[in-house]
C-alpha cells in the first residue's frame, strides 16, 4: 500500500487525520485506518489506534482501529485499483462533497450532469 500520513506523533507513533470542520464521518475513520496500516508496514508493529483532530472544535478523537476498519481499507483499495477512465465511479449523492475534492477539475460534475452523464 502507498500513501502519506497527515501527522505522526513521535512520542506514541500515533497517526493523526486532520479535518477542518467540527465533525468527522465513517470514511475519515477508514482513512485513519489506512494510515495505521501504512505505519504498521514500516515499523513492524501493530497500530491499534489513531486520532482524528477537528480544527473546528479543537478536539481530538481517539479511534480504535478494528478488523472491520482494516477490511474496509482493503475493499476500498481494491475498488480504486479496479477503476479506469472507461468506467468512472458514479456521482456522489451529496454534491457538497465535490466542492473541496482534489479531482473536481477532472471530474467536472456540474458540466457532466448538464450533458446528461450519470457517472
Amino acid at each position: 500500500m502507498k500513501g502519506k500520513v497527515d501527522v505522526l506523533e513521535d512520542r506514541e507513533s500515533v497517526p493523526i487525520e486532520r479535518k477542518r470542520g467540527g465533525d468527522y464521518y465513517p470514511n475519515d475513520e477508514i482513512q485513519l485506518a489506512a494510515y495505521c496500516m501504512l505505519l504498521e508496514e514500516n515499523i513492524d508493529e501493530t497500530v491499534e489506534e489513531g486520532v482524528i483532530y477537528l480544527f473546528g472544535t479543537d478536539r481530538r478523537h481517539r479511534i480504535r482501529i478494528s478488523e472491520w476498519h482494516r477490511n474496509r481499507v482493503r475493499e476500498v483499495a481494491e475498488d480504486i485499483r479496479g477503476m479506469s477512465p472507461d468506467s468512472p465511479p458514479p456521482f456522489v449523492d451529496n454534491p457538497s462533497k465535490c466542492e473541496k475534492c482534489s479531482c473536481r477539475e477532472y471530474c467536472m460534475p456540474e458540466e457532466s450532469k448538464m450533458l446528461g452523464e450519470t457517472q
